[in-house]
């Protein structure tokens, strides 16, 4: 991506096929599962809003991170061994599938500590 994208719209258009292919993948899962979220960018990466962040999913040359909280993350761990995580990121390499219900399971939990606990971002 040569020059910073303005809008998610030209964020997609700037990625590699294979990148767009699986970024629009994820952006569908997590818009049927947060279907009243907004979607900007934050700091240049795609977000998923309401009142302030649910999540973001930032697209790199081999992978994908979908990064909830690391609280959630955290929470989440025993059913993450299988993936390549970080503290606050679940990375996806564009040569799997997208592990969907795994995404659909985080997304939820975040979208829960939100509105149950007003649990801000990072």
């Amino acid at each position: 991506m040569a020059d910073k994208p303005k809008t998610v719209e030209e964020y997609v258009e700037a990625l590699p096929e294979n990148a767009r292919r699986h970024f629009m993948e994820m952006m569908a899962i997590l818009s049927e599962t947060a279907p009243e979220a907004s979607i900007s960018l934050k700091w240049g990466t795609p977000a998923f809003s309401y009142d302030r962040i649910l999540f973001t999913v930032a697209a790199y040359k081999k992978h994908m991170n979908f990064c909830p909280t690391p609280s959630v993350i955290s929470e989440c761990r025993d059913e993450l061994i299988s993936q390549k995580v970080t503290d606050c990121a679940l990375q996806i390499p564009y040569d799997k599938p997208i592990p969907a219900e795994t995404v659909r399971k985080l997304a939820e939990c975040r979208i829960k500590d939100l509105v149950e606990n007003d649990a801000r971002w990072m």
